[in-house]
């Protein structure tokens, strides 16, 4: 009698076999013949005594021989997967899984929001954080599915969900416009839950991609006029910098710009390098607060903004120096 592992190798080998022959088109036993189901029962009875990588091997095969969410041995599987899912690394097994997921979500849809969607949806936000983390080199359908899988769970994310997200540096890099889309109707609603950090985070990423999501942009600026005064004036350039970005002034535009004005006028010479983006962003964007220039533009402000760009100029020529010796 064959031993338990090569009983798993038995059972991954065929299903493995049949997967790729009918992927090429080739003659090979087909996912409902007779054999094949009596392996698949196998591994689910003996399914608790196989480790991480086994159950996600016989998982990936199962799911591409059976891409329906009604098989009892992918049900089996995700027990066990969904137990240990931060142990999971193999790129191949995320992404089935982010499927399985979008396929029951698309079956829990309704007019409604029932436990089941939110359960679903948990589940999905967990899997989309750990393969943020985890995955760097995907490929153009699987980003697509990341991005489909971040808007269905927008509704779910935290402040400490959404400061992972986009800290992610594969998230970063690529335009998720679905989940943005998302963003900008659930972010109004947990506005008041947001740390200054991850809504930079944010403001970071929609400029760099230059995503003109108004709704999104005007619960920045509705996020800067409400708690201007206890920011950091590096957090304020960088939500500033968006709107001047691409040429968006919010829609409360008037309380937006006295805002500015207010915490420069009093802030200015906490980050003089800020100050001076700042106001770059307001000039772009046409307003030109000319009642408090005078005040900022001081001899002594623009001593400390001279300074510090000596002080960075030098460090750039030491650094070049040692690299040249």
């Amino acid at each position: 009698m064959p031993d338990l592992r090569q009983r798993i190798f038995c059972v991954y080998s065929l299903l493995h076999v049949t997967e790729v022959s009918l992927l090429f088109g080739l003659p090979g036993l087909p996912g409902d013949s007779k054999i094949v189901q009596v392996l698949e029962e196998e591994s689910r009875i003996r399914l608790s005594q196989f480790n991480q990588k086994d159950i996600s091997m016989v998982f990936s095969s199962v799911m591409k021989l059976h891409p329906s969410i009604e098989h009892p041995l992918i049900e089996s599987c995700l027990t066990g997967l969904e137990k240990n899912i931060e142990k999971e690394r193999h790129p191949q097994t995320l992404f089935l899984l982010l499927s399985y997921y979008k396929l029951k979500a698309q079956a829990l849809q309704s007019d409604g929001y029932s436990s089941e969607q939110l359960l679903n949806n948990r589940k999905i936000l967990r899997l989309v954080k750990h393969t943020l983390g985890h995955v760097t080199n995907v490929r153009d359908h699987e980003m697509t599915l990341l991005d489909e899988m971040l808007a269905t769970c927008a509704r779910e994310t935290s402040n400490k969900s959404l400061e992972l997200i986009f800290s992610s540096q594969l998230f970063y890099e690529n335009r998720q416009e679905k989940f943005i889309n998302s963003l900008a109707e659930e972010l109004p609603k947990k506005v008041d839950s947001i740390t200054p950090y991850t809504m930079a985070l944010i403001a970071k990423y929609i400029a760099r991609h230059r995503l003109r999501e108004t709704r999104l942009l005007d619960t920045i600026a509705d996020f800067l006029i409400k708690k201007g005064e206890n920011l950091d004036s590096k957090i304020i350039q960088k939500l500033v910098f968006p709107f001047s970005r691409m040429n968006y002034k919010p829609s409360h535009e008037a309380k937006f710009f006295a805002k500015l004005e207010s915490v420069l006028e009093v802030k200015a010479m906490n980050s003089p390098l800020a100050t001076v983006n700042i106001f770059m962003s307001m000039f772009q964007l046409g307003h030109f607060p000319g009642s408090i220039l005078d005040k900022v533009f001081s001899a002594a402000f623009i001593n400390n903004v001279m300074s510090m760009i000596f002080l960075h100029n030098s460090h750039r020529i030491k650094r070049i120096r040692s690299y040249s010796r």
